[in-house]
């Protein structure tokens, strides 16, 4: 009787499982079927990396604050199957390009990857290059001892496999990472998700230009809020910024192209949303 009950119990553990990823895969499926039968949308991975706290350089208050709530944010309304995350501490020079090494094993081809950074960023306007500035960093000018020039991370970032990357970049001077910039296209409909999601993209999403940032971030709450209240099944990176850039006012976002990495013209990187956050 006891070894019934047991068949019995795992019987209805295993329908249970079973329901329960037919409905998410479901879920996925009908996405790639709606961009298109030769498409498909593989796994959607999140990466996250804020620094409040820094052993050199002046503390902020928000950045981890705010990805900590962009990411609970994405993770509940949207499908993000895996999450990777550096806050503070974690975040040394060494850290972070040992996260971007594991996607480039990790990540496959079909997949898409949204990296949002918020923490200091510096120009050396010497030499005109921009830089992340992890928690580790030093504060000598000209040393510039563990900061992560943005060249590295488009290295980096290039030798991931995925088909789709997108940069959210909430630090000063981060449109040094841009290539170029783009505004929202006239007509977003089946067909620009068809062709925008068929290509590779490599975009960055900045919530400046070669410019300071506050440290209390008109940006990121505006992109909370986006992310909050869409309702549409495909936010893609041109309609974010596009929503984003009309309710900042203490900075220039921009949009562009990750140069050097492989970026199609007229591709971009899609987030879909969850059936039951419609």
């Amino acid at each position: 009787m006891r070894r019934l009950i047991n068949i019995i119990l795992v019987f209805i553990l295993l329908v249970l499982t079973g329901v329960s990823f037919a409905d998410e895969t479901r879920g996925v499926s009908t996405f790639a079927e709606d961009l298109g039968p030769n498409l498909k949308v593989g796994k959607q991975y999140l990466v996250v990396i804020g620094i409040s706290e820094y052993q050199y350089w002046l503390p902020l208050h928000s950045p981890v604050k705010d990805v900590l709530e962009i990411r609970d944010i994405l993770t509940s309304r949207y499908y993000i199957d895996k999450v990777f995350e550096l806050y503070d501490h974690e975040a040394t020079k060494a850290d972070i390009i040992k996260l971007f090494i594991k996607l480039q094993e990790k990540v496959q081809i079909n997949d898409s990857v949204l990296i949002v950074y918020s923490g200091h960023g510096h120009l050396d306007e010497n030499s005109n290059t921009g830089f992340w500035i992890p928690v580790n960093a030093g504060t000598d000018i000209y040393e510039q001892h563990n900061w992560l020039p943005h060249t590295q991370l488009k290295g980096l970032i290039s030798n991931i496999k995925a088909s789709h990357v997108c940069v959210i970049s909430d630090s000063c001077f981060a449109g040094d990472l841009i290539y170029n910039t783009r505004s929202i296209p006239a007509n977003i409909d089946a067909e620009y998700f068809k062709r925008s999601y068929s290509r590779v993209s490599r975009q960055v999403l900045t919530s400046g230009a070669a410019e300071a940032v506050p440290d209390e971030s008109e940006f990121a709450e505006q992109l909370k809020s986006i992310l909050r209240r869409n309702q549409n099944r495909f936010l893609d990176a041109l309609m974010l910024f596009n929503e984003v850039r009309l309710g900042v006012e203490s900075s220039i976002p921009l949009l562009g192209a990750l140069g050097g990495t492989g970026h199609q013209e007229g591709a971009s990187f899609v987030l879909f949303l969850r059936e039951e956050a419609q």
